[in-house]
């Protein structure tokens, strides 16, 4: 008895080793609706993403939910797009960024997407991709729930509970600079700590919306503060160093959304005020009687 064309279809791409399938390929277990048919039935079964025309991925389980999502970030896809539509072998590197070939002049261009995530694959967008993992700032590895992402780092993150945050990505996670020095890291071993006054709050694994934002992290899974943290982690570190938090003028209407969430965080900012001197106190008190009275505009 013949083996259905759905089971060979998926053994075949359990076998190899890159993250992308493309239609192409697939044309020897039969006819187009055949395989049509079957990548469906696969797509909707969660073993293939469907990521634009003619180009699929493989999935994993997504660490923050249960749904299945491409293993790899985009510009990742992207890079292995173009060099198998390029010419290049089946099972291309996951991680690296593939050389494009100078003799291939043929001219590829193709949309793929994660979400709401959407990148060109194309041998310009690829340099570029390059380009830009090389300036963007170190994130570091062995994050956790004790240590983790926080600051302009992450509130520039789309935090789950999809608060606005702040607007400045490109100038937060890249850097001109020869030397890219790390993003900020607060919690257990670092300068930065506010473990002891509000524990795990906020803490979230960031590492799909790494992925998704097209963030290289040198080792997974990565872990951020959401908006709520950030804002008191900052706060906490100028008031820390007997400095007013200036800067953080309006970071509650500005970063925030409601002016519910503008009181949640401000009710836990009077948790810091037995961690501080009495001079920071005073500034903590004024802080937020200033917040509480701010008119961003919006």
């Amino acid at each position: 008895m013949k083996t259905p064309i759905i089971t060979r279809i998926k053994q075949s791409v359990a076998k190899t080793s890159g993250d992308i399938v493309l239609v192409r390929d697939l044309k020897r277990f039969g006819s187009p609706s055949a395989v049509a048919r079957a990548l469906r039935h696969l797509s909707a079964e969660g073993v293939l993403y469907r990521l634009g025309y003619g180009v699929y991925a493989k999935t994993a389980a997504n660490a923050c939910s249960d749904a299945l999502l491409p293993r790899q970030p985009l510009e990742v896809l992207a890079a292995q797009v173009v060099e198998r539509m390029c010419g290049g072998a089946k099972d291309a590197g996951k991680n690296a960024v593939p050389p494009v070939r100078k003799a291939d002049n043929r001219r590829m261009s193709r949309k793929i997407a994660i979400g709401v995530w959407e990148m060109r694959c194309d041998k310009v967008t690829l340099g570029k991709v390059a380009d830009r993992r090389r300036l963007q700032r170190r994130i570091p590895g062995n994050l956790s729930e004790k240590r983790y992402i926080s600051g302009m780092a992450a509130l520039n993150l789309r935090a789950p509970e999809n608060t606005s945050g702040d607007w400045h990505f490109g100038n937060v996670f890249y850097n001109r600079e020869p030397q890219n020095n790390a993003v900020t890291v607060a919690g257990e071993g670092e300068e930065l700590n506010t473990n002891h006054i509000f524990r795990n709050y906020g803490i979230y694994d960031c590492t799909d919306i790494l992925r998704g934002q097209g963030l290289h992290a040198e080792g997974a899974p990565s872990f951020a503060a959401n908006h709520f943290r950030a804002i008191l982690d900052l706060a906490f570190e100028c008031l820390r160093d007997q400095r007013p938090p200036v800067y953080l003028a309006g970071a509650t209407s500005d970063y925030l959304d409601t002016e519910e969430e503008r009181e949640f965080v401000l009710d836990k900012a009077a948790m810091m005020s037995p961690h501080l001197s009495e001079g920071a106190q005073a500034m903590l008190s004024q802080w937020i009687e200033k917040e509480r009275t701010y008119d961003s505009g919006r």
